[in-house]
């Protein structure tokens, strides 16, 4: 479990575009802190310290003008297209004890036992979205895949979680798969000119010779087909 982040945030009483145009150019971020059936609680953080938290695995604790604190857990960041900065911030109220849907990066950890026989890992998913206690909520869950032999699949069902943490989703869903790379088929003509495991090359629109209406030799004018005789 991670040690919960602390940041001071400031009831706003002034909302719309114009006053949080200003608020960012003061180094504050607006944001909105919701839950519970509550309206929606706007409030002002610093720049920085928001910065700071955005990414935090665990619980952080809101602490509203010295007020009183509020549990919660980072749900919506909006950034600005061109440079990257933060806009907005919502944040959901949360009890430490409340069960929370939250979504983790999986990242494999080990060499394939496969691998020594040519195999490659291939993840076919890269987050994974559990239900778990919102004080013991983390950001990544890393995965053995070292003793995973060549042809082998893991499932979801079969990913080790913590105790207490429920996989959602499709449970069969293929997360990772070790084989052997792919490779291009190459079709090669039997009989043809040039045997020995070089495919034949056909030119496209190229008429066999002797058929009727062939291209003439250099110097000679193509023949003319023959009309079929009348019937006498």
């Amino acid at each position: 479990m991670s040690k919960d982040a602390v940041i001071q945030v400031v009831p706003r009483t002034a909302t719309g575009n114009g006053p949080a145009r200003r608020a960012r150019r003061a180094g504050q971020v607006p944001a909105v802190v919701y839950g519970h059936g509550k309206p929606g609680l706007p409030v002002m953080v610093d720049a920085k310290a928001v910065t700071a938290v955005i990414h935090h695995a665990g619980l952080i604790q809101l602490e509203i003008a010295g007020d009183r604190k509020i549990s919660g857990i980072v749900k919506d960041v909006q950034r600005n297209i061109l440079s990257g900065k933060v806009q907005h911030v919502d944040f959901q109220e949360v009890r430490p004890d409340e069960v929370i849907i939250v979504s983790v990066t999986i990242e494999a950890v080990g060499t394939p036992a496969g691998a020594i026989q040519g195999g490659q890992l291939e993840q076919n998913m890269r987050n994974l979205e559990i239900k778990i206690q919102a004080q013991h909520i983390f950001e990544i869950l890393q995965v053995d895949v070292s003793k995973m032999e060549l042809n082998d699949v893991m499932h979801v069902n079969q990913l080790a979680l913590p105790e207490g943490a429920v996989a959602m989703g499709d449970q069969k869903f293929a997360v990772f798969h070790v084989r052997l790379p792919k490779q291009e088929e190459v079709k090669v003509v039997e009989g043809a000119e040039g045997a020995g495991g070089e495919p034949e090359v056909i030119a496209k629109g190229k008429k066999e010779e002797g058929a009727e209406g062939a291209a003439a030799k250099p110097g000679e004018k193509a023949a003319a087909p023959k009309a079929e005789e009348k019937k006498k």
